[in-house]
């Protein structure tokens, strides 16, 4: 279930080299990135031990593509990528990376937070927590 956005499992820490040493435009001055990870919180005194990501992937497609684009156009910025995982992650991994490319780094940090706020409040990734006691818990399913 691999998709332009979506990632199945935990997103590997080398696909920030790889999307960072891939450059060919030489009018970058900066990269900034955000990294989600897997914390190991308490609900109800019991501890995290991994999230289940679940998404209907033909809308978030849809929806990533469209803050991809909105982004691209509202700052200016000469890359954006975006991978939300799918699928089982665990403490201390990563679920989320946001890479922004600018040609200066405000456009590029506010680029960089404006996009991570979209995805929390628009993309349609549901998931559930599992805790040491196996029990689990849909998150924000209102």
């Amino acid at each position: 279930m691999t998709s332009k956005f979506l990632h199945k499992g935990p997103i590997p820490l080398d696909t920030l080299q790889k999307i960072s040493s891939a450059r060919t435009n030489f009018n970058i001055g900066s990269e900034a990135f955000f990294l989600g990870i897997i914390r190991a919180d308490k609900s109800e005194n019991q501890k995290v031990t991994s999230i289940d990501y679940t998404a209907y992937t033909p809308m978030a497609n849809k929806v990533f593509q469209e803050i991809h684009d909105e982004i691209l156009k509202e700052y200016g910025i000469l890359k954006l990528v975006i991978l939300h995982s799918v699928g089982m992650v665990k403490i201390g991994e990563a679920s989320m990376l946001v890479y922004v490319q600018s040609k200066h780094r405000r456009a590029a940090f506010e680029a960089l937070q404006q996009t991570v706020e979209l995805i929390k409040e628009k993309a349609p990734v549901w998931k559930q927590e599992f805790y040491e006691d196996d029990s689990y818990l849909w998150v924000n399913a209102d």
